[in-house]
């Protein structure tokens, strides 16, 4: 009987060790806030950006887990932040593959996160959101990386930060840099981590494969359904614009007593 029992416990552990295994050898996604937006709701359970990828991601069975880190204005706080997103990423199999989706700064999270992941590969896509692009000191570490997606928005005032950061990262085969158009308007930082982009966003990732990505790209969502993505051939002018605009922000900002006039 003892024997018995040792044998059908041994069954039992191995029955769970296989089921575990089979857990974890899946792709995990993770939202990673931006600035200031720890307590925010939209980036955890029950928000509404967080909501809307997860029920996107489960037709996949693929989980989705919110990081968490301090979201002080802080080139320190990002590296502790990166640090804390690779570790959690080293906590995993190597067969495990990671979707990392990332709001303005949280962008930069992901993309030093991994750099420390030398080249592991196990991040198969990084979707940054408004990421304030410096990309002297944040690049993904395409030996790490798949696919790299940068997806900004000319009403984004808050990406450059007056002129001290870009809105796309250098050209490379594996990078994307998307011009986002919903509805026919560009939208705010906050509308980036809303849910009518949301709906939209895996969908965006994928079709964006079939396009070169040493092109900027246009893509347009109608509805909350992608509507079509095409190289945006009056980009440079457009950027010219939105160049011209964040000089007049800073001027005003320098001079608020002639504002009043």
């Amino acid at each position: 009987m003892v024997a018995k029992m040792k044998l059908n416990s041994s069954i039992v552990l191995t029955g769970i060790l296989f089921s575990v295994n089979n857990l974890l050898a899946r792709t995990v996604a993770v939202l990673v806030h931006g600035t200031w937006a720890t307590s925010e709701s939209w980036c955890q359970p029950g928000g509404g950006f967080f909501e809307t990828i997860k029920g996107q991601l489960v037709k996949n069975q693929i989980p989705l887990l919110n990081f968490a880190w301090s979201g002080k204005l802080s080139t320190l706080e990002r590296l502790r932040a990166s640090q804390s997103l690779a570790a959690l990423i080293k906590s995993y199999p190597e067969c495990v593959k990671f979707i990392l989706i990332s709001h303005s700064h949280g962008g930069n999270v992901s993309m030093g996160a991994s750099q420390l992941l030398s080249d592991s590969g196990q991040i198969l896509t990084i979707y940054n959101l408004g990421t304030p692009i410096d990309f002297e000191s944040y690049q993904p570490n395409m030996q790490s990386v798949r696919y790299c997606f940068n997806i900004f928005s000319f009403g984004d005032l808050y990406q450059p930060i007056l002129g001290y950061y870009q809105r796309v990262l250098p050209c490379h085969p594996r990078i994307y840099n998307v011009l986002l158009n919903v509805d026919g308007r560009y939208l705010n930082h906050e509308e980036l981590h809303s849910s009518m982009v949301a709906y939209s966003l895996l969908e965006l990732g994928a079709s964006l494969l079939k396009f070169d990505s040493t092109q900027i790209l246009l893509a347009q969502i109608c509805g909350q359904r992608l509507k079509s993505i095409d190289v945006d051939l009056n980009f440079a002018t457009k950027l010219v614009q939105d160049q011209k605009l964040q000089a007049a922000i800073c001027w005003q900002l320098a001079h608020p007593e002639l504002g009043r006039n």
